[in-house]
């Protein structure tokens, strides 16, 4: 049976982990973009803050896979691109 750091090892050393978050945090910050602005605002911060993890995660456990979770970030990048554009007063 394998520890809790050997799966989290596991867990982040894989590729498709990091494709996975950036289709599915794409998917989200779409639909919500769609919802509201406000719901648009959120959900940008909750990916932003989750794909800090990922990327902290990356670093920490598994150097040489940080460009990929760099690239999982980039749905909430252009999210915060797009965010920035809105006129809320």
């Amino acid at each position: 049976m394998k520890t809790a750091p050997a799966k989290a090892k596991a867990l982040f050393s894989n590729r498709r982990f990091y494709l996975a978050w950036a289709l599915v945090s794409a998917a989200g910050l779409t639909v919500a973009r769609y919802v509201d602005p406000y719901v648009f605002g959120f959900s940008a911060f909750g990916a932003a803050f989750l794909s800090g993890f990922l990327i902290l995660g990356a670093v920490v456990l598994s150097w040489r896979l940080w460009p990929w979770a760099v690239l999982s970030a980039i749905p909430t990048v252009l999210a915060f691109m797009l965010l920035s554009t809105y006129k809320w007063a």
